[in-house]
């Protein structure tokens, strides 16, 4: 009787492994194939020509082609975003927004993607000069859908959208009503993947609004407090300390506040991967000092 538990046991673990590698093929060439379409979507973008109406349908049809082809892969619901974004980059808005509904009805469980559904109906206001409607699409973001990666970079999108059009008071009181928010929700979601994305948002918050001291306070936060957690990965690491540097070296003109952060860390953390880094950093930083270099993040291209 064991024995034939052991065995069927071993059937089923043979089958999952096959399914799991036929699996991960089959998304492989899902992935190959969107890829080759944005390509070419990139590519039409980028032109700086008059685009025919059947270059936007070549697309649209690649699109449609994979979706056909692969109907129950997961991979596939972002390329009805996708369709919506080409029909909106062609100044049809209202097909678009046509689109853009759609998947909410097909995918009513897709929290996700209703978010970037919603995103990108905001857009389409935001082309046509409405800010006014586009607005109302990002609050419904952050009443509905606060937790999705859309849902969190919101109050910092609109607080950029004043800033990039020199709307200086609205852009101000758009950085503080995102500073709060992100303060308030690293409180309600501490040590996770959310805390670490909002002290991000947060750190950036600062940085627009050239708080030099309050920006490098939250880096070294998120550098500490994340050090062995799968959110700090070599990515997100190296923007942090790069971060770090200019923020010492060019605003603050005083690089010795890395040297510290990050002596403080390699104390904390000796055997950490990140610790030689840092260390080559700070003897970096150490030589720039002998020779009397101005202060400056040049030369500091360490590879990592």
């Amino acid at each position: 009787m064991i024995k034939l538990i052991y065995k069927y046991t071993f059937i089923l673990l043979a089958v999952f492994l096959v399914l799991y590698f036929l699996g991960s093929k089959d998304d492989y060439l899902i992935e190959k194939k969107i890829w080759q379409v944005q390509k070419q979507y990139q590519k039409l973008q980028n032109t700086q020509d008059a685009i025919p109406e059947q270059f936007y349908d070549k697309i649209i049809q690649s699109y449609l082609k994979i979706i056909k082809d692969h109907p129950h892969s997961d991979l596939i619901r972002g390329l009805y975003i996708s369709i919506g974004n080409v029909y909106s980059f062609k100044q049809d808005h209202v097909t678009a927004r046509k689109k853009y509904y759609e998947i909410m009805v097909m995918y009513p469980e897709d929290f996700e993607l209703h978010s970037k559904a919603f995103y990108s109906l905001g857009k389409t206001y935001e082309q046509e000069a409405n800010w006014p409607e586009a607005l109302k699409f990002y609050k419904k973001i952050l009443n509905k859908f606060p937790l999705t990666e859309i849902g969190l970079k919101i109050p910092l999108y609109i607080a950029n959208y004043h800033r990039k059009r020199n709307n200086f008071n609205e852009a101000m009181d758009a950085y503080e009503v995102a500073i709060h928010y992100y303060i308030q929700l690293g409180l309600d979601h501490p040590d996770s993947k959310i805390e670490f994305v909002s002290l991000g948002y947060l750190s950036e918050s600062y940085l627009l609004q050239k708080r030099w001291i309050e920006a490098i306070e939250i880096l070294k936060m998120l550098l500490f407090k994340y050090a062995n957690s799968g959110y700090l990965n070599t990515k997100n690491a190296d923007m942090i300390i790069k971060t770090i540097n200019k923020i010492s070296a060019f605003h603050l003109k005083d690089y010795t506040i890395a040297v510290k952060i990050y002596k403080e860390f390699i104390a904390k953390n000796p055997s950490h991967l990140l610790s030689n880094y840092l260390q080559k950093m700070i003897d970096a930083f150490g030589q720039l000092k002998k020779e009397n270099v101005e202060t400056s993040t040049e030369g500091l291209n360490i590879n990592f």
